[in-house]
C-alpha cells in the first residue's frame, strides 16, 4: 500500500540487501504491484551506485505504467513521487494470469491508467475499450494481453523520445496533477492511485473543455467510459 512507499521501507530493503552480502553483479527482482516496484526501482538504482534490476509486475496498473519507463520514487513529506530517479529495469516479464487473481477494485485500477496511454497516443486501443468495455470489466475479453501490449508500446513510444521529462513525456502525467493533489491530501490512504487518476482525468477534461480546449462531446465520450469502471 502507499503508506510503505517510503524512505523507512527503502532503509529496510537496503539493508537487508547489504547484510546479505549482495554485491554488484547480484540483481534486485520487484515482484508485485506499483508501489513494489518503484521502491524496489529506488533501492536498485542506489544500492552500490545501481545493480541488476528485474521487474514481474503483477497488477494491471504495474503492467502498463510503473514496470515501464524506469521512473523509481517514494513519498516524502506530503508530496507523493517526489524523491526517486530515473532507473529502467533490464527486463519485464508480464504474466497475463496475475490478473485473474486482482480484486475488482485492482483491476479497475489499472484500467484507468490503460484508458490513459490510449488516449494520449493510441485511438486504435481507445476504441477497443470503448467497444469492448463490457467484457473488460467482466474479464472475459480474448485478446486483453494484445490490449496490455499496445499500452505497453504506446508508453515506451513516448518514454523512448524523452525518457527523463523534458519535454513530450509530461502527456502521461495526464489526470495525474488532479491526482497526486488528491493522494496528498488524503494522507496517501483512503484512496488508491488507479482511483485517483480516473478522478483526475475527468477534471482535466472537465477543465479543458472550461478552457475551451477540448471538445465537450469527446469529454462526455471519456466521462461516460469512466463513469463505467
Amino acid at each position: 500500500g502507499e503508506r510503505y512507499k517510503s524512505l523507512k521501507s527503502v532503509d529496510k530493503i537496503l539493508k537487508y540487501a547489504l547484510f546479505s552480502g549482495l554485491g554488484r553483479d547480484d540483481v534486485f527482482v520487484g515482484f508485485g504491484g506499483g508501489v513494489v516496484l518503484d521502491m524496489a526501482g529506488f533501492a536498485s538504482s542506489i544500492y552500490m551506485r545501481g545493480i541488476s534490476l528485474i521487474f514481474v509486475p503483477t497488477t494491471l496498473l504495474a503492467m502498463v505504467d510503473a514496470s515501464i519507463g524506469g521512473k523509481t520514487a517514494v513519498d516524502f513529506a506530503q508530496y507523493k513521487n517526489i524523491v526517486g530517479t530515473f532507473y529502467p529495469a533490464s527486463e519485464v516479464y508480464i504474466c497475463e494470469n496475475h490478473l485473474q487473481t486482482l480484486p475488482l477494485s485492482e483491476y479497475v485500477c489499472g484500467f484507468a491508467e490503460m484508458l490513459k496511454i490510449s488516449l494520449i497516443n493510441r485511438p486504435s486501443l481507445y476504441r477497443k475499450i470503448a467497444i469492448n468495455l463490457r467484457a473488460i470489466m467482466e474479464r472475459r475479453c480474448t485478446f486483453f494481453m494484445d490490449m496490455i501490449k499496445e499500452a505497453v508500446e504506446g508508453k515506451l513510444e513516448i518514454v523512448n523520445v524523452d525518457p527523463f521529462e523534458k519535454s513530450a513525456r509530461a502527456y502521461l502525467n495526464l489526470g495525474h496533477t488532479f491526482a497526486h493533489a488528491l493522494e496528498s491530501l488524503l494522507d496517501f490512504n483512503g484512496i488508491s492511485h488507479g482511483y485517483a487518476v480516473a478522478w483526475g482525468i475527468s477534471r482535466a477534461l472537465s477543465l479543458g473543455v472550461l478552457l475551451k480546449i477540448t471538445r465537450l462531446s469527446y469529454a462526455q465520450e471519456v466521462l461516460s467510459i469512466l463513469s463505467k469502471i
